[in-house]
């Protein structure tokens, strides 16, 4: 029997989360975003998130207003406030919450400090590998197709 997928965001979650400081310029952070090949850096005040930036905040508020990088503040331009989500989330729950909000990624928090971020593409990675699993479990008669399409209706 394969390994059952992860359920909970703590299991898919990315633990390496590039934060910046408020008085951090656009610049700096627009840089922390090339070298480290990511979309999205959280903005915190000692370990509490209170924003995120993302390469849509930059384009929108930066860029196609000619505004220069090295002299805007990431709090005059960051989104907040952040919604965010515990580590034990379930991933359906998570996945319906990026619907409902229209957003792409979440940082996670526990006990109000900032334990890691989940994206859009972490959720369906997560979410496919829940229908493989169900997929297998119809196919070797694990459950029945009655149950199947319990499970999956749960899921969307």
């Amino acid at each position: 029997m394969p390994k059952s997928p992860p359920t909970q965001v703590s299991e898919v979650m990315v633990k390496k989360v590039i934060k910046a400081r408020q008085e951090a310029s656009i610049y700096r952070i627009s840089r922390s975003m090339a070298d480290n090949n990511i979309s999205c850096v959280v903005i915190t005040t000692d370990h509490h998130v209170i924003g995120l930036i993302t390469e849509r905040d930059i384009t929108r508020k930066m860029v196609s207003r000619n505004r220069d990088p090295t002299k805007v503040k990431a709090r005059d331009i960051m989104s907040h406030p952040v919604v965010t989500v515990p580590p034990d989330t379930d991933i359906v729950v998570a996945a319906r919450l990026m619907k409902e909000h229209h957003f792409r990624r979440f940082p996670v928090v526990k006990d109000g400090s900032l334990v890691g971020i989940i994206t859009q593409t972490d959720v369906s990675a997560a979410m496919g590998n829940l229908i493989k699993h169900l997929n297998w479990k119809l196919v070797t008669a694990k459950i029945t197709i009655e149950e199947y399409t319990k499970e999956l209706q749960q899921l969307i």
